[in-house]
């Protein structure tokens, strides 16, 4: 019997992409999966979209829940998500972003191989496109994961301190004990993820996979790239870091210090909305602006 994996689903406004989100998990060749869809909120036309899948995803997952609630942003939807699923293993995701059809196999097959990890991430790609059929879509390497950045394998904190904000979220595979563990998704975050990536890599053992797990979609609205979102909540870490005494030196905490810095100056110039294709004022290819997103480290 294949281990239960949980996949949360948070949507907010996706009515473009949310879709081709839940295409990705239907298509996945693991077949034991509990799947949990959150709309929070939407103004848009997320909910008809989510609901006209309702047949599909019934039929399709072992477990399948559809939330439609009032808007409390992504980390409390996480932890709501977490709290009231039952897999083995936990992987939280983006409605705007895309599941390749192996991914929970690889992810699952790596931890059940390795018990000495507690998470698996692996490689994919930021896809700067408003499409959803992406057939026919043409990937350029710069725009691999581990093209950006160095990933790697083990207690990977130190290392994560010089790349943070390039850690491939949407690829990661967590077993359930770690949330039970270590604490779930602090609310109060607007970037919640690379907190609790730094909390964990501290207690648990990161495996990365040489595999292609997800496509990462930049279209414009992403609240990463948001400089009035990322900004605030980097800086709230700190004050939470220093108030905890997280850091172990102030050589950590410096750091952490050039990651806020370095967002800043890339976050307030880049004005990346412009920049996606379909947007008004495009100006920017896929190479180009992948490469000015690059670092820290």
């Amino acid at each position: 019997m294949q281990p239960l994996v949980s996949i949360i689903i948070t949507a907010y406004n996706h009515e473009d992409y949310v879709g081709a989100c839940l295409e990705s998990m239907i298509n996945q060749t693991y077949r034991n999966i509990e799947l949990i869809v959150l709309n929070d909120g939407s103004k848009d036309r997320t909910h008809e979209v989510i609901t006209a899948y309702e047949p599909k995803l019934a039929e399709r997952f072992s477990k399948y829940t559809y939330i439609d609630k009032h808007n409390e942003g992504i980390s409390v939807n996480f932890n709501k998500g977490i709290r009231m699923s039952s897999g083995d293993y936990i992987k939280t995701f983006a409605s705007d972003d895309i599941l390749l059809p192996q991914a929970i196999e690889h992810l699952v097959r790596f931890l059940e191989e390795n018990s000495e990890f507690d998470v698996a991430y692996g490689d994919g790609y930021h896809i700067l496109t408003k499409e959803t059929d992406l057939t026919d879509f043409e990937f350029d390497e710069i725009q691999r994961f581990s093209n950006i950045t160095e990933l790697k394998s083990g207690y990977i904190y130190e290392h994560l301190l010089t790349m943070l904000p390039h850690m491939s979220t949407c690829t990661v595979l967590f077993r359930r004990k770690c949330f039970e563990e270590a604490g779930y998704y602090d609310e109060s975050l607007s970037c919640e993820d690379m907190d609790l990536y730094l909390r964990y890599s501290r207690e648990y053992q990161f495996g990365y996979i040489q595999q292609d797990i997800a496509l990462h979609r930049i279209h414009g609205d992403n609240a990463g790239y948001n400089p009035a979102i990322m900004i605030p909540s980097l800086q709230k870490m700190l004050a939470k870091y220093d108030r905890i005494h997280f850091f172990r030196s102030l050589e950590e905490r410096d750091q952490f210090i050039e990651i806020l810095e370095w967002s800043q100056r890339v976050l307030e110039v880049i004005d990346y909305e412009s920049r996606i294709p379909g947007k008004k004022g495009h100006r920017l290819g896929h190479r180009r602006l992948l490469s000015k997103i690059q670092g820290p480290g």
